[in-house]
């Protein structure tokens, strides 16, 4: 199953999921941290940089100026699975459902970070009326 159709989608979906964590207590968190990640989504094709801004996060989407600390490549429909909680990513990365290009362990640090980020994309796809994405 293919859950975003376009890149558009894609971005509709997970560009506008990631504008709204701005300012939040996470995105703050990740700010603070000062590494910039990139995902790059393929199936289809999609570029998002979260930026850290020392504070706060910047999101982009397409290509950016900004170099990444840490590039994740992965299919869409993994990554929509990841936001909902359901692929842990040291297994993923071990399989190579996940690649990463950069210093992965600074990376998995973000992870206890992010971790509140799974219920908060539930409730946004509820709220934004795709319950369609929740069936994993």
């Amino acid at each position: 199953m293919t859950f975003f159709v376009n890149s558009e989608e894609l971005y509709r979906v997970l560009g506008t999921f990631f504008r709204a964590q701005t300012g939040s207590d996470i995105a703050q968190q990740i700010g603070k941290t000062g590494i910039t990640v990139q995902f790059k989504y393929l199936n289809p094709d999609a570029l998002i940089t979260l930026v850290s801004t020392g504070n706060d996060i910047e999101v982009q989407e397409g290509e950016t100026a900004h170099k990444a600390d840490v590039v994740f490549e992965m299919k869409a429909d993994t990554a929509h699975r990841f936001w909902l909680g359901k692929v842990n990513l040291p297994q993923a990365l071990a399989r190579q459902q996940i690649i990463a290009r950069g210093p992965v362990q600074k990376a998995l640090k973000l992870l206890p970070i992010i971790q509140p980020l799974y219920a908060r994309y539930q409730a946004y796809l509820q709220e934004a009326g795709r319950e369609d994405l929740l069936t994993v």
